[in-house]
């Protein structure tokens, strides 16, 4: 109960109202069960395909283009929460690009800062193209054998096979198959991409 709580703690309030639990105290640790099977049992093809289902949303870059992210259910973001968070890994409640006007201006203010404070680091960027959807899954399965067993089960659910993508528009509805790749709105996805 006291993992699941500290999980909803890094989300919006938005995204999972802790309201709901403050008036059932055994709702976390009903929730904490239900996480623990869905990450720790082996389910139906079916069952993993509902649970892994994501929701497709392009948000348009300022030179027209689409960066697509993917939703998940709130169920697979408490459990990247655990699973990092059980890796040793604190997730950032902070968003700087997506919902803010000019939040990279904000990044590149606390770098030059920090820079200015160390003078003997350097900072060296790359920017590759579709980074997060390029990722082969066999090496992110990998890179995580080593890492805590939450964090292996997690990758092995979510990342162990190919993920649907529903993508819908007015009055249509497909589903894209993603076989590479991490999902940009995985609570694990930053970390992975590092890994």
């Amino acid at each position: 109960a006291a993992v699941t709580t500290s999980a909803l703690g890094h989300m919006s309030d938005s995204t999972f109202p802790r309201r709901w639990f403050e008036h059932d105290a055994e709702i976390p640790s009903l929730v904490g069960d239900l996480l623990h099977y869905m990450i720790s049992e082996h389910h139906s093809p079916f069952f993993n395909s509902v649970l892994l289902a994501s929701r497709g949303v392009a948000i348009q870059k300022p030179d027209g283009g689409a960066r697509p992210i993917c939703i998940s259910s709130i169920f697979l973001k408490m459990l990247g929460t655990i699973a990092t968070t059980r890796d040793g890994k604190s997730l950032s409640s902070m968003q700087y690009a997506i919902g803010k006007k000019n939040g990279h201006v904000e990044i590149i203010h606390k770098v030059r800062q920090f820079m200015a404070d160390n003078h003997e680091y350097g900072v060296y960027k790359v920017d590759v193209s579709n980074a997060y959807g390029s990722l082969p899954r066999k090496v992110i399965n990998e890179e995580v054998t080593s890492r805590d067993t939450t964090l292996k089960q997690y990758v092995r659910l979510v990342y162990g096979g190919p993920s649907q993508i529903a993508v819908y528009g007015h009055n249509q509805l497909e589903f894209v198959t993603l076989g590479e790749g991490v999902k940009q709105g995985d609570a694990t996805s930053s970390f992975l991409f590092c890994l």
